[in-house]
């Protein structure tokens, strides 16, 4: 809600929360459901932000529907690939302090699932800017992306085939780095800027380089 001072309202600063994460490695799964997952203080500005990660059996495989605590979540950027798959999905939710997570694909994923959680506060429903970046046995992936002042950032990196492997993230800070069964490790970074970042460089760095890599980043502005 904006605040008044001296006759004038100010907007305040847009807030990223990293709140939960959590990881099935299960084969041929078409839909998964992390229970009880922390949604971050209620408030009538939060809005709750899921990343979904998988490693697909092709490259057609979509999230079909997402809900959070009951309520249904709209799509906000996808990354999509035959060998990694990235999702990042948005709802408003004023209440509650968590709920269960629940994931429908269009198909079978091949091997494993993640979700992360986000509370966004004080930011807009609608992102600032989106980007993507996917790329066979790279030693790092970058993307390039805008966030207007006092706005907030989230960037999430999928990759196959080490659950040894570790990722380390420049120019936005790691939330976390998940290593899990025998396929897929996956890693996430959020950031809040008092100051209007133009096309900033966000760098997801690999310990040794997977067979396949995607990566997807959305900034927004406060509301």
């Amino acid at each position: 809600m904006p605040m008044v001072q001296g006759g004038h309202h100010f907007a305040p600063a847009a807030i990223v929360t990293f709140t939960a994460s959590a990881q099935n490695g299960a084969d041929n799964l078409t839909s998964a459901t992390f229970s009880s997952q922390a949604l971050g203080a209620a408030d009538p500005t939060r809005q709750i932000v899921v990343v979904v990660g998988a490693i697909p059996q092709a490259g057609d495989r979509v999230v079909s529907s997402l809900t959070v605590g009951g309520t249904s979540m709209s799509e906000i950027h996808t990354n999509q690939t035959a060998y990694s798959f990235a999702s990042l999905w948005s709802c408003e939710k004023a209440t509650g302090t968590s709920g269960d997570v629940v994931i429908n694909f269009s198909g079978t994923m091949g091997q494993s699932v993640d979700c992360a959680v986000y509370a966004l506060y004080n930011a807009a429903t609608s992102e600032y800017a989106k980007t993507k970046a996917a790329s066979g046995a790279p030693a790092s992936l970058a993307t390039t992306i805008s966030i207007p002042a006092e706005g907030v950032c989230i960037s999430h990196a999928q990759h196959n085939d080490d659950p040894t492997r570790s990722t380390s993230w420049t120019n936005l800070t790691e939330r976390y780095d998940v290593l899990y069964d025998t396929h897929s490790t996956s890693s996430g970074a959020s950031d809040a800027f008092a100051t209007a970042q133009t096309d900033r460089v966000i760098t997801a760095t690999f310990s040794s380089a997977p067979d396949a890599a995607g990566m997807v980043t959305v900034s927004w502005a406060k509301a």
